[in-house]
């Protein structure tokens, strides 16, 4: 029987931020502490959302360096890109659990509509979620920011379509931005995502940061929306401090038991090595 735990079970999503070798080390070090933060317990599942070989190998060799056991690893072309989908058929991971020193991989190809892969996204992270943890209470995505605005409609949606789908909240509340992405939307986009839904973030350091902060400072905020003024622009050593705090006092239930030990689950491996969506 698993010992009574006052620390959050649930899945933390994250998306992109891997291909360069900067992001890789930001997002590892920005992972790193948030699960020393919360618990071994508490899985991670990596969604990165760009899975053309490239982008794909990087991000397989960033989960591989992590050394961390009980991370569920999901490469997935989604959204993020701007190809259009009915003339890119692209390979999608179908299936990858990280237990060093191997990674396993499923392949398929997939192509189709925008919209019908959120909703095949939507089902492979329900079934993910059946296998993996019946009582995860909410589903945080940390996703990377787009110079195209047309990107926080599509989060909006594929949110949508997996809370419908898994019957918990799935709260879009995080939007990453490490690297130069994030910098180019908030600096030449006026379209401020609403506070109540995005958080943004900027893992920058030193000038960059402060060169952000004055471009921000520049744009327009939308009528009825949030100034991008007032939108919080973290440090690296403030952002795990600030999505740890609002993980775990906003999105999860105060005490539960968690349904099985991370460190022992041998049988979710054979499960997954075997599921097919």
């Amino acid at each position: 029987m698993c010992e009574i735990t006052n620390k959050p079970t649930g899945i933390l999503l994250i998306s992109g931020g891997t291909r360069s070798l900067s992001g890789q080390r930001q997002t590892q070090n920005f992972v790193a502490d948030l699960k020393r933060r919360m618990g071994r317990r508490v899985p991670v599942l990596v969604a990165h959302l760009e899975a053309q070989e490239p982008s794909l190998k990087s991000v397989l060799g960033f989960v591989d360096e992590s050394g961390v056991q009980d991370w569920l690893c999901v490469p997935l072309y989604l959204f993020a890109t701007g190809y259009t989908v009915l003339h890119n058929p692209v390979w999608i991971a179908k299936f990858l659990l990280l237990r060093r020193p191997y990674l396993h991989l499923r392949w398929m190809p997939v192509w189709g509509t925008e919209r019908q892969l959120i909703s095949l996204t939507a089902g492979y992270i329900h079934r993910l979620l059946l296998d993996f943890d019946e009582t995860t209470t909410s589903v945080v995505l940390v996703g990377g920011a787009s110079s195209s605005s047309k990107t926080f409609q599509r989060y909006r949606q594929v949110a949508k379509r997996i809370s419908k789908w898994i019957g918990i909240p799935v709260k879009p509340s995080i939007l990453a931005g490490v690297g130069t992405s994030a910098y180019d939307f908030f600096s030449k986009n006026s379209m401020a995502p609403s506070s109540r839904i995005f958080v943004p973030y900027i893992a920058f350091d030193g000038l960059l940061m402060e060169k952000f902060r004055n471009e921000i400072a520049k744009v327009k905020p939308v009528k009825g929306q949030q100034s991008l003024v007032a939108l919080p622009v973290f440090a690296q050593t403030e952002l795990t401090s600030f999505i740890y705090n609002r993980i775990t006092s906003r999105f999860y239930n105060s005490s539960y038991a968690p349904p099985h030990n991370v460190e022992d689950n041998s049988a979710l491996v054979h499960v997954k090595r075997n599921s097919v969506v």
